[in-house]
């Protein structure tokens, strides 16, 4: 099953066959684990003028196993109205999940999102690969939580089970001396911080620009390109 990493970057090939835009951002439902579409830039597919963002829902692009592009069976993209109503989903509240907080229910911060494996089909989070920075990787290594237990995201974090606590980090090169992981814990408290204070500002960046998107869509929602 793909990953967000793998979608993320992936060129477009239109209903002619040639490159219409990339996957900017795999959105996420607002609450629930499992991912509604796309963020589509179509600047990348004409590289001179400045174009508008649009979106797909998940199932609209089509990934074969082994493929290196993604194709979308069309001449051009809907308008943000058009793929909201084919999707069933509000893109305004869609989340990116990418380097988002996790946390569990009981309110412990247990890392931030590395990767996400995604059903190929359904769009359903099949699991969720945590990461606290580069550094702090190699010193702890990195944790895979299975679906069921991710709750979905809260509105400020990703959510999962109070079992995730509990998890070991696999990997990593800590736990093979003492002395090493006195060393990887100090560094990953350093490395944790840093990255609070990175998505602290991103977040705010996210939030200018879909404020900026919900501006443009008054311009395209009674429109049908």
């Amino acid at each position: 099953m793909p990953r967000a990493s793998f979608y993320e970057g992936l060129r477009i090939i239109g209903a002619k066959g040639r490159r219409i835009g990339a996957v900017k951002h795999v959105l996420y439902h607002p609450t629930e684990p499992r991912a509604i579409g796309f963020e589509v830039d179509r600047n990348a597919a004409m590289g001179v003028w400045m174009l508008s963002t649009r979106f797909l829902p998940f199932a609209a692009l089509s990934v074969p196993k082994g493929a290196t592009e993604a194709t979308y069976d069309a001449k051009r993209f809907p308008s943000p109205a058009r793929a909201a109503k084919e999707a069933d989903a509000d893109w305004d509240a869609a989340v990116v999940w990418m380097y988002m907080p996790v946390r569990t229910e009981t309110g412990k911060e247990v890392g931030r999102i590395q990767d996400v494996v995604i059903g190929r089909k359904s769009g359903r989070i099949r699991e969720i690969t945590l990461s606290e920075g580069a550094t702090a990787d190699l010193a702890v290594g990195r944790t895979t939580i299975p679906a069921d237990e991710v709750r979905g995201f809260d509105g400020e974090a990703v959510i999962v089970t109070d079992v995730v606590e509990k998890t070991v980090p696999t990997g990593g090169v800590a736990h093979t001396a003492g002395a090493t992981t006195a060393v990887a814990k100090h560094v990953a408290g350093e490395t944790t911080q840093n990255a609070a204070r990175a998505a602290g500002r991103a977040a705010a960046k996210m939030k200018r620009r879909w404020r900026g998107v919900a501006r443009e869509w008054k311009d395209v929602l009674d429109t049908d390109e």
